[in-house]
């Protein structure tokens, strides 16, 4: 096991350094911290995005109808609103 004064003598060493370099010292405290803090948020991002609808009982039934919308120039636009007669007919046609 490691000695309980090895691990302070660490400890005393540390704190000296991060006097002595008090402006490096923050620039690289502030700079972990807005990395854990963008690795957190991107984590949860990506779990809220797997976890989207999941809640369905047949959530891997779930499909989206989207419609690509032409414009000048083959320029276009994929569009997720349906006008509401889309619904009708998809109950009937499939």
């Amino acid at each position: 096991m490691t000695d309980p004064k090895l691990i302070n003598n660490y400890l005393k060493i540390a704190a000296r350094n991060l006097l002595r370099n008090k402006f490096y010292s923050l620039i690289n405290i502030f700079g972990l911290a807005i990395g854990i803090a963008c690795f957190v948020l991107t984590v949860l991002f990506i779990i809220d995005e797997l976890s989207y609808e999941t809640f369905h009982s047949k959530h891997e039934r779930i499909y989206r109808v989207c419609e690509k919308l032409d414009a000048e120039e083959g320029q276009g636009e994929n569009s997720s609103s349906q006008p509401f007669p889309v619904a009708h007919a998809m109950l009937n046609d499939y």
